[in-house]
């Protein structure tokens, strides 16, 4: 695997546990599109947690732009879903 993460559809407990329909995902995918995300101090560096259970280390400038960049995100989503039509990026 390339990364740590894993998620899945479906966890079934037979003669052992099996996972279906998984994919490994990386840390960008769960700071994006996981959960609440908070930034607390660590000596030098800053830590980014989402839902407070997965942490990652960061620099204070990164964390801060990663953190405004999810709420853009958060934002934007909805609207994107509600109104689909193509981006004028010109306008």
């Amino acid at each position: 695997f390339h990364y740590n993460w894993l998620i899945y559809h479906l966890k079934m407990r037979t003669s052992s546990i099996y996972l279906y329909d998984c994919t490994e995902v990386s840390p960008y995918c769960l700071l994006f599109f996981g959960g609440d995300i908070s930034i607390q101090k660590d000596k030098d560096q800053e830590i980014i947690a989402v839902d407070e259970w997965f942490v990652f280390q960061s620099p204070e400038r990164i964390a801060h732009l990663v953190k405004g960049l999810r709420k853009e995100l958060d934002s934007l989503l909805p609207e994107k879903i509600e109104s689909p039509h193509p981006v004028d990026w010109d306008a």
